[in-house]
């Protein structure tokens, strides 16, 4: 799949549902871009750890 952090959300959600990406990968690929630009100070802290915990009930939830 082309770049995931050029999708908007629908394209994302659609890509989810068509099972061509995860919520991890999406999560993951959101996560890489923050930590990328850390220097910028865009964030106060990453939750990294939680983030993928979230993702991964995501993916559960969507598979059912």
């Amino acid at each position: 799949m082309s770049n995931l952090l050029d999708l908007n959300a629908v394209e994302a959600r659609n890509a989810l549902d068509k099972k061509a990406t995860s919520a991890v990968e999406l999560a993951m690929g959101y996560l890489a871009a923050a930590e990328a630009t850390s220097q910028l100070n865009n964030y106060v802290g990453l939750t990294a750890g939680r983030a993928l915990g979230m993702a991964a009930v995501s993916d559960k939830r969507i598979a059912e």
